[in-house]
């Protein structure tokens, strides 16, 4: 099973978070991208035990920030 995530960054509150996913009950944000990929396949991997879900074959993460002008 491939399971896609797609985070995003809140700039008013200055995290990046989980935006859209097929992991059922994942819910994720931290203060750095960095930090969120961290601790993504932690989080997956529980996901997958408590929800009953099929084991992963590849997780994609994909990410979206931008800047409007001021």
């Amino acid at each position: 099973m491939q399971y896609t995530i797609h985070v995003a960054y809140d700039d008013a509150a200055k995290v990046w978070y989980v935006e859209s996913t097929n992991v059922q009950g994942l819910s994720a944000e931290a203060t750095s991208f960095e930090g969120l990929i961290e601790i993504l396949p932690g989080m997956v991997a529980d996901m997958v035990d408590e929800n009953h879900l099929p084991e992963p074959t590849s997780i994609e993460v994909t990410a979206s920030s931008w800047e409007t002008e001021r």
